[in-house]
């Protein structure tokens, strides 16, 4: 585990998550496209989004430019 992989295991994962999928709709992507910019399977986002599977520090940096 890498430092930033520490420190976002110390977020709440179902905020994070929610604040995720906002911005995700907010740019009018779909579970699909976000997927696909950070090389899961749209389950994987889902579960990312939902807070039941910690999201890694380098998707969530792709996430946050895609966004």
């Amino acid at each position: 585990m890498n430092d930033g992989d520490q420190i976002l295991s110390t977020l709440d994962r179902r905020e994070l998550g929610k604040k995720l999928r906002l911005a995700r709709e907010r740019r009018g992507l779909t579970q699909e496209q976000a997927a696909k910019t950070i090389g899961v399977a749209r389950t994987t986002l889902v579960a990312i989004e939902k807070g039941d599977r910690p999201i890694r520090s380098a998707e969530l940096v792709q996430l946050a430019i895609e966004y």
